[in-house]
């Protein structure tokens, strides 16, 4: 169900009509969007206006299998789209579904989406006070490990509900996000991928790759909190591969156990939509 979200501010665009906010994303309008080729590797496309958003298609698993390209984009927050990587979003790549991570802070400090204008449904799933943790964790009240512990199990309700989304072949394609696309959405984008059966070296290995948008996301993110009033460590926004590890470690140590935490049938789900069909 998504949550209430009262009026979104205005953004860019010529307003249409707005999507039906729906409770579950089976009643998304419209047959599944499906990319021409299985595997066609995106992980290098490019929005000019995110600083962190890639797909996860094109990731081999185990057992040879690869994640189908163009189905699950993962991504800062969409607050600064332009119109052209909003039409580039909806047209050349197919999206239909945004599941937003962000806190309701967040959402007040920063900005809704504005669904009409994306001409997506958004799924507000916040998962904690994001801003709040990450900026004690940056000053050293709470470790990153803890930060991501608390986001994989105290919020792991959140969590299944996300995967469940990403699920659904008829949400698809769909951009998993939340402000800088590297704490809640990496530890969830994580446990997809271990679900699916990449290998932990390779789910560690696209963690790292929100490393060169960092610089950017910090002076992004410092210039719309501090203009909110809210100061932003300097060490903000850094990478701690070893605390994503830990998680991995905690939920997803065998593949019985990461099925055990979304359950079965969530991750059998996951799996016949996210895989490409074997060679």
């Amino acid at each position: 169900m998504t949550h209430d979200r009262g009026p979104a501010a205005p953004r860019g665009g010529a307003a249409g009509p707005r999507p039906r906010r729906v409770g579950s994303s089976s009643d998304v309008v419209g047959p599944p969007f499906i990319p021409t080729t299985p595997f066609a590797p995106t992980m290098g496309e490019v929005i000019a206006s995110l600083v962190n958003f890639r797909d996860l298609g094109g990731l081999e698993t185990t057992t040879g299998r690869r994640i189908a390209a163009g189905r699950v984009f993962r991504s800062d927050a969409l607050t600064h789209l332009t119109d052209a990587d909003r039409d580039h979003l909806r047209h050349q790549l197919g999206v239909r579904t945004v599941v937003d991570l962000r806190s309701p802070l967040e959402h007040d400090r920063l900005g809704r989406y504005d669904e009409a204008w994306l001409g997506v449904t958004v799924h507000e799933l916040p998962i904690l006070d994001g801003a709040v943790l990450r900026e004690q964790a940056s000053q050293g009240r709470l470790p990153m490990s803890e930060m991501y512990r608390i986001i994989a199990i105290e919020s792991v309700e959140t969590v299944r509900r996300a995967v469940g989304i990403l699920a659904d072949p008829a949400a698809l394609p769909a951009v998993l996000a939340c402000s800088g696309g590297k704490d809640r959405t990496g530890v969830v984008a994580a446990v997809v991928l271990a679900a699916l059966g990449v290998p932990r070296e390779e789910i560690l290995a696209d963690y790292e790759r929100s490393a060169p948008g960092l610089d950017a996301l910090r002076e992004r993110m410092k210039a719309r909190m501090e203009g909110a009033g809210v100061v932003v460590p300097p060490d903000a926004f850094t990478l701690d591969v070893t605390a994503l590890a830990t998680v991995l470690d905690t939920v997803a140590h065998a593949p019985e156990a990461i099925d055990a935490y979304l359950g079965d049938d969530l991750a059998r789900r996951l799996r016949r939509t996210l895989l490409a069909p074997a060679a």
